[in-house]
């Protein structure tokens, strides 16, 4: 195969070596051309939008919110750090303006767009509380599952039943340091200290989830009983109690919602038949709850009565 192969007289490869590296280094001027009038393309590109980004033709007119219903417009464009006027749509980043927004725990979830030259829309879905605990600071906002959602006025969603008597549990757990403590005994403290918090908060959830079931079981049922607002009570040795204005308080206990708020108007109609004036309903015996025994003590009176239905 050696033989077949054509060979080059020296004049012949010298020519051969001088064609390759000539177009070698004219592809090397081509690429350098290229990127030279690429760059002094983007720079002027740059320079064009630093121009445009500095001319009142980009400055904010108009803020569009959708889906703000507690929210006045102006406070979503205040929390969402924008300014009529002042903003400049072309350099805002909605990113970055979609994160403030949702820095406020009052919105769930919110989505920006810039609508060039000088308009902004941001859609925005509120949070939806259902429920309000009395706190060491004030009052906490829960949903239906007793999640937190802020630390809430209650004239930002009014009307919302409060709950009591949690306060004590929604304090920070602080264990006391030993004396001459070691840094292993620190991190072993404030390791429990930790656990002890998780488990509390874990528990006000549950307790406050109960509570809002509740509330919907008489809302459900009774409507009309909680237009006035409602206070929810709670012990952890005694269960819940339904306070209402103008209505007799209403010991629940603990569980079997559906089945006790069912037993309400039964109550009401033995106390209007024998003609009583009832202060407090009991719903919490601990008797059978297939014999239906309800409990009442009459206004005015320590007297507390039974009857059992059968």
């Amino acid at each position: 195969m050696a033989g077949n192969r054509k060979v080059l007289k020296p004049h012949q490869r010298i020519a051969a070596v001088l064609s390759s590296v000539g177009r070698k280094a004219w592809a090397r001027r081509a690429w350098i051309a290229g990127s030279v009038a690429f760059m002094l393309s983007s720079a002027g590109i740059h320079q064009a939008a630093g121009h445009l980004s500095r001319t009142g033709r980009f400055n904010l007119k108009n803020v569009e919110v959708l889906g703000a219903f507690r929210f006045d417009p102006a406070m979503v464009e205040e929390i969402c750090g924008l300014e009529t006027g002042v903003t400049n749509v072309f350099t805002t980043d909605a990113d970055e303006v979609t994160d403030r927004c949702m820095e406020d725990d009052r919105i769930e979830w919110a989505e920006v767009t810039r609508l060039l030259p000088d308009r902004i829309r941001i859609r925005i879905r509120e949070a939806s509380p259902v429920i309000f605990a009395a706190a060491p600071e004030g009052v906490r906002a829960f949903d239906s599952m007793g999640r937190r959602y802020f630390a809430a006025d209650p004239d930002w969603a009014p009307g919302l039943p409060l709950l009591t008597g949690l306060q004590q549990m929604m304090e920070p757990v602080v264990l006391a340091a030993q004396d001459d403590e070691t840094p292993r005994q620190r991190r072993s403290r404030l390791a429990r200290q930790a656990q002890a918090d998780r488990e509390h908060a874990e528990r006000v959830g549950q307790v406050v989830a109960e509570a809002a079931r509740l509330v919907a079981c008489m809302d459900t049922r009774h409507p009309d009983w909680l237009q006035g607002g409602v206070v929810v009570d709670w012990d952890e040795a005694l269960g819940f109690e339904l306070r209402m204005p103008d209505r007799p308080v209403i010991s629940f206990g603990f569980e079997g919602f559906d089945e006790k708020v069912a037993r309400i108007d039964s109550v009401l109609a033995v106390a209007m038949a024998r003609d009583l004036d009832v202060e407090q309903i009991y719903l919490d015996d601990d008797e059978s709850s297939s014999s239906g025994s309800l409990r009442w003590r009459e206004k005015g009176t320590a007297l507390t009565s039974v009857v059992t239905f059968e």
